[in-house]
């Protein structure tokens, strides 16, 4: 009785190691256990398994939203951002179908959604669709600032096709790309399969990254313009005045040679009554034309105080929207703008920061060689476009600075124009993503030095092995190097279907099979599996080997328990 309970005991502790080595595909025998033990311990595999089920998931999900982020940092228009984005998601999520609407706001009259990018969809049919807000499921989606789920398919929805006809989708999610409550577009996804909540839970924290690019995107879009427009209208507006100080001095010597003409007529008034009255004839002439003239320069002064007024509603719109700054060509500040001082909170008023230097507050004076180039590229003239890190009250601001040096009319800087807007928000969520990535890094690098594990070359070589490779075969450090996986391998007893191997690998594709093998006088059944390890564009770039072993003494010791 008690040799029986003593076994029960150690097949349940060998099956719980089995569980904690990752192996939960164990035979669990039922003669040799209660019905209790062979219960709980079903329960500890459940677990598991679950674990196992949630850890891929959130590994899938973080490595999703890495990718993603590389993905928006290149892209360089809105049309880039739709349709990259929209292509790569859909087959990450192996779904089927989508589109990406944009928030048009520069249509005359109400707002409306504009199709940006759409996926597996009758591209010309859909190519100038437009949708306006509340309209559709995209409309309602927009509206609420939810998104939408629907597993019950209305009637009318496309259908998705492909090589063995038309169906339609199980399953579509619309949702709102909104980051700070405001919405920049709606993405609409449909798949034959249902999305799992971890998936939909991805989209939701990809939608912000989307909508805060487009935010970013759209934003120095409109910087852009209003600079580009600006800068137009302040030189037509010298050419006017230019042309305006030329009639003015026409008119002043017109005037003058009146005057001399005046006065020869008066000396010659008696004896040249005829050529008087023809001379006035001449002069009245002339006056018309300088009425006329007179009147063109009215009309000329109300048009340049008609652009003068435009050109403050759009200087008032960038000083509203933007951080502004002026400094003097020492880097003393002599100008903020109230949106500005709202980076200082309650710290600064407008006169207390007139007069500091610049160096007080941007991170780039601690290193005072690259600070120093800087303000002397701004003193030659050269415009500097920066991200600018700022510390305030303890506080780190993200900033995307735009500096332009102002010259006066012999071609000298006398001050420096600094435009900005506030990224802090984007590049946290940057470094957040970076440091994820690092965390997923380490994580793997701990996992190969626990397992039995060497990496090669697309050719075959060792390129490295884990501790555990070299403890397992009794091989010192160093063994490995300049010898190839053919060194070692039984399947190069027959070169062809070595070749046929490796070339299977190099494809793409993973191998797998079991292999007996006696190590210091101990046999083992070795799971062998070799996995390509892949380049970003999908190249294969390194074969890894994984090496599982099963100690056959202990497998058989089981058996015929």
């Amino acid at each position: 009785m008690m040799g029986e309970q003593q076994q029960i005991r150690d097949n349940a502790l060998h099956i719980i190691q089995q569980f904690s080595q990752g192996n939960l595909k164990v035979k669990m025998d039922d003669s040799t256990l209660s019905d209790e033990i062979h219960g709980a311990l079903i329960k500890l595999k459940d677990h598991f398994i679950e674990k196992e089920k949630i850890e891929h998931q959130r590994n899938w999900t973080n490595i999703g939203l890495a990718k993603f982020a590389d993905i928006l940092r290149m892209a360089n228009s809105e049309t880039d951002i739709a349709y990259i984005v929209l292509k790569e998601v859909i087959h990450y999520l192996k779904a089927n179908q989508g589109m990406i609407y944009i928030v048009d706001v520069e249509e005359e009259e109400e707002a409306c959604l504009v199709l940006e990018a759409c996926y597996a969809y009758d591209r010309k049919k859909y190519l100038h669709k437009k949708i306006a807000i509340g309209e559709g499921l995209a409309g309602q989606a927009y509206l609420e600032k939810a998104p939408i789920y629907m597993t019950d398919i209305p009637n009318g929805y496309p259908k998705i096709t492909s090589g063995l006809g038309d169906a339609t989708a199980r399953n579509i999610y619309i949702i709102p790309l909104m980051v700070n409550e405001e919405v920049y577009g709606v993405m609409e996804l449909a798949s034959f399969q249902m999305f799992e909540a971890f998936e939909l839970e991805f989209l939701n924290k990809l939608s912000e990254q989307l909508a805060a690019s487009i935010s970013s995107f759209n934003l120095n879009q409109k910087t852009t313009l209003l600079l580009e427009e600006s800068q137009l209208q302040t030189e037509q507006l010298r050419a006017q005045e230019e042309e305006m100080r030329q009639n003015t001095e026409e008119l002043m010597a017109t005037q003058e040679e009146m005057k001399k003409r005046q006065k020869e007529l008066e000396r010659l008034k008696t004896d040249l009554e005829s050529e008087v009255f023809k001379r006035t004839e001449e002069i009245q002439e002339q006056k018309e034309e300088l009425e006329q003239q007179l009147e063109e320069i009215n009309t000329t002064q109300e048009s340049l105080h008609k652009q003068k007024a435009e050109m403050e509603g759009v200087l008032l719109a960038i000083d509203y929207a933007n951080y502004l700054a002026e400094f003097s060509t020492d880097g003393k500040i002599t100008y903020v703008n109230d949106q500005f001082l709202t980076l200082f909170g309650k710290a600064f008023t407008k006169e207390s920061l007139i007069g500091k230097n610049h160096r007080e507050f941007d991170e780039l004076a601690k290193q005072p060689e690259a600070y120093q180039q800087f303000w002397g590229r701004l003193r030659k003239g050269e415009a500097i476009k920066k991200e600018g890190v700022v510390q305030i009250g303890g506080k780190t601001f993200y900033l995307e600075e735009n500096y332009t040096p102002v010259k006066n009319k012999e071609g000298e800087v006398v001050k420096i124009l600094n435009l900005a807007h506030d990224i802090t928000k984007v590049k946290e969520l940057s470094l957040q993503n970076a440091a994820k990535e690092r965390e997923i890094k380490d994580v793997l690098n701990t996992l190969n030095k626990a397992i039995i594990s060497a990496t090669f070359d697309f050719d075959g070589n060792y390129l490295e092995v884990s501790p555990e490779f070299c403890r397992f075969f009794n091989d010192p450090e160093g063994y490995y190097d300049g010898k190839r996986d053919r060194d070692f391998n039984p399947l190069a007893s027959r070169p062809d279907q070595y070749e046929k191997f490796w070339k299977h690998l190099q494809s793409g594709k993973s191998y797998e099979y079991m292999q007996n093998c006696e190590i210091n006088n101990k046999k083992y059944l070795i799971e062998t599996i070799y996995s390509p390890i892949f380049t970003t564009d999908k190249q294969v770039e390194k074969i890894m080997l994984i090496l599982k072993p099963f100690d056959l003494a202990k497998i058989n010791s089981s058996v015929n328990a």
